[in-house]
């Protein structure tokens, strides 16, 4: 919790014996919007040591509302942001793959009509498979429950990740 102990331990465990070892690191932080607010002093403190290491290249994960750090604003910081649409055949396979494992799936989403139930949850998805992932478990839960996927159960599903993990 300590930005500056928490730079410390960075440089003494890992950016140090690396710069010693004549390692070029490349250091992956995933899921940085997933960090509590407290912790931000820590974050830009850990971030402003990692974005200047010339040993060092870093690998960011984050949602795009993050805007947490202006570490991560730098000229030198390369961004990629993937759009829903860069993302939609990776959806569509994942849950192409899933109906042709569940069986319960596959029927409940055939008697809605297939490719345009399939459709309406790649688009709802926009992009985010983690919301995917866990509408088809819920889908599964209802099914393996003898519950009936109807077409209102899926409009029901709510758009916003933090909202669908108390949906169920």
């Amino acid at each position: 919790e300590d930005p500056i102990n928490a730079v410390n331990l960075l440089n003494t465990l890992v950016l140090e014996p690396a710069r010693a070892a004549g390692i070029h690191l490349t250091i992956l932080l995933d899921g940085l919007d997933e960090l509590p607010r407290d912790q931000e002093a820590m974050l830009n403190a850990v971030l402003e040591v990692l974005v200047k290491a010339p040993d060092c290249s870093l690998l960011v994960t984050s949602r795009p509302s993050v805007g947490r750090s202006t570490h991560l604003e730098r000229e030198s910081v390369a961004r990629y942001t993937i759009q829903a649409p860069d993302n939609y055949h990776n959806l569509e396979t994942y849950l192409d793959s899933e109906c042709e494992t569940n069986q319960l799936l596959d029927t409940a989403l055939l008697s809605l009509g297939l490719a345009d139930v399939k459709k309406y949850l790649i688009e709802r998805a926009n992009g985010n498979f983690r919301w995917l992932v866990i509408v088809v478990n819920i889908l599964i839960a209802k099914g393996e429950k003898g519950l009936t996927i109807t077409a209102a159960l899926l409009e029901g599903i709510p758009k916003d990740l933090t909202a669908l993990y108390t949906f169920a």
